[in-house]
């Protein structure tokens, strides 16, 4: 009888465990990074810049364009990151990392020259369509 009962138990922990496990992936992955976004970047001493970012998404390959210099990023979505690099039509090149929030409508990152992340913020808001 102890034996059922435990099993039993086992089971339903493992089950319930199973569930949240699957609530909290579908939910870290569950943000489409497509659209447009205004982007606030600067280095932690300059200047702040205002600027329009279009980003789409597929599946978890990210690519876009910014209106600074000829701007592109590329990237991977990993969990709510978006991990990438991004490039200018001047010939300068770096990294970045953003986190997008629960509510996929706005993010905070970073970003720095070539393989560096350290030199600057690189926030964003999410543009209402239509």
């Amino acid at each position: 009888m102890c034996k059922n009962w435990l099993a039993r138990c086992i089971r339903s922990r493992v089950s319930w465990s199973l569930i949240i496990l699957a609530a909290l992936t579908s939910q870290a992955l569950s943000c489409d990074w497509s659209g447009d976004w205004t982007i606030t970047w600067g280095t932690r001493e300059g200047v702040p810049h205002t600027n329009l970012m279009t980003v789409e998404q597929s599946g978890d390959e990210v690519s876009g364009s910014y209106d600074w210099i000829g701007g592109r990023i590329e990237g991977d979505i990993v969990g709510e990151k978006m991990i990438g690099q991004w490039t200018q039509s001047n010939g300068e090149w770096g990294r970045f990392e953003f986190t997008i929030q629960s509510d996929c409508r706005s993010f905070e990152g970073v970003w720095g020259y070539r393989d560096s992340i350290e030199n600057g913020y690189w926030n964003g808001n999410r543009q209402d369509s239509g």
